[in-house]
This record gives structure tokens, C-alpha cells and sequence, in this order.
């Protein structure tokens, strides 16, 4: 839950829920942000890009898997390239890819920002805890 901080005697109380809304206000009004839900929405609309995208995927987990067993796999690294040039010639996931791109880069920025006055990292303290102890 996210409570009032107040830094010193003679500043007013900050409401950080209230800096909370802003900023996220602010960030849904990026270009960055505005254009990634619709890239999205292209992606999971297009049943062509899911497909080739999954295909990529188990193709590529394939490979590395072939690769911890140190055996030949060239005719799936070949079958890995054949999909990794169809992905880049797919506008719909090309559309997304830099969708999603230009967002964590503006969200990196972000991160950066407010690490900075805050003299720690925001962005590693954000995560959810992991493991038994946090």
C-alpha cells in the first residue's frame, strides 16, 4: 500500500499514490506507450504472426537444446534462419518488436531518471521478491 511521505518538517506531505497516477498518466501518453497496445493487439489478432513467432520459438529452443547435447544440428540452425527471415520480413511482428522496443527503452530512460534521484536502483528494488527469504 502505497503511503504519504513527508522529507522534511517545512515541505508539504506528498501523496505518492497521487505521484503514482501522474506519473502512469503520463507514461500512457507517450507515443512509446500509445503505439505498443495497438502492435499488441495487431500480434494477437494475426493468427499468421502467432504461428510463425511459436514456430520460431520451439525452433530456437531446439537448436539450444541440440547444442547442450553437442550434436549436429545444422538443418535445424537452417530451419531456425528460414523462420528468423520470415519473422523479419513479417510486418505485423516487425511492427510489434519495435513497439515493444521504443517502450523499455522509454521506460529504461525512466528507470534511470528516477534511480538517479533516488541514488539507488528503482527499477531492481520494483521486483517481486524471489526465493524463500525476499
Amino acid at each position: 500500500m502505497i503511503h504519504e511521505a513527508q522529507s522534511h518538517a517545512t515541505k508539504p506531505t506528498v501523496s505518492l499514490s497521487d505521484v503514482g497516477k501522474k506519473l502512469g498518466a503520463a507514461i500512457a501518453a507517450t507515443p512509446q506507450y500509445r503505439a505498443f497496445p495497438e502492435a499488441k493487439q495487431c500480434y494477437e489478432g494475426d493468427a499468421n504472426a502467432r504461428e510463425l513467432l511459436g514456430q520460431y520459438q520451439s525452433a530456437q529452443r531446439t537448436v539450444q537444446l541440440i547444442q547442450q547435447l553437442r550434436s549436429d544440428g545444422a538443418e535445424e540452425a537452417r530451419k531456425l534462419e528460414d523462420l528468423q527471415k520470415n519473422i523479419e520480413a513479417n510486418q505485423t511482428l516487425a511492427a510489434y518488436f519495435d513497439a515493444q522496443k521504443k517502450l523499455i527503452a522509454l521506460l529504461r530512460e525512466l528507470n534511470e531518471f528516477i534511480s538517479g534521484q533516488l541514488n539507488l536502483d528503482f527499477a531492481e528494488l520494483a521486483k517481486p521478491p524471489r526465493g524463500c527469504c525476499g
